[in-house]
């Protein structure tokens, strides 16, 4: 270990130690959490109880929603029943295999482009080559 790792290994040990001494016990951090009281408990306990009861509402809301009164429902037409169609081979036996062609190997690594290059290119891209200038025609900034 350099003598520089060391140096900084001691700063940091002497920043968790000065942290150390200013952190509050756990007890003394439990002891302050606010359902901890009475007033606390009661008011955790009725937030839970309102999120309880919307939820409820929310649910018995959707169900009823859901459900359609007897006299609304109407009777679908039946459709006569279709003779499935007769299967085809789609490739004769006798076909043959043709494979894909294969891509033209770059000469060099310089060369070579990725498939997905072009989904890098945006509409517009060539607006992005050139620097505006201040001052030119058009513009108010030269006043």
């Amino acid at each position: 270990m350099t003598s520089d790792e060391r140096e900084l290994k001691s700063l940091f040990q002497a920043v968790r130690e000065a942290d150390a001494q200013h952190a509050p016990s756990f007890a003394r951090t439990w002891n302050a959490m606010p359902h901890r009281d009475r007033l606390g408990y009661l008011r955790a306990l009725m937030v839970t109880a309102a999120f309880v009861l919307v939820g409820i509402l929310a649910t018995v809301n959707a169900y009823r929603r859901r459900e359609i009164p007897p006299q609304q429902l109407v009777q679908a037409p039946v459709a006569p029943p279709v003779a499935p169609a007769p299967v085809v081979a789609a490739v004769p036996a006798t076909a043959p295999v043709t494979r894909p062609k294969a891509a033209k190997v770059p000469s060099s690594i310089s060369e070579w482009r990725s498939p997905t290059a072009s989904l890098l290119d945006v509409p517009g891209d060539d607006l992005l080559d050139t620097v505006p200038t201040i001052g030119t025609s058009g513009s108010s900034l030269t006043e």
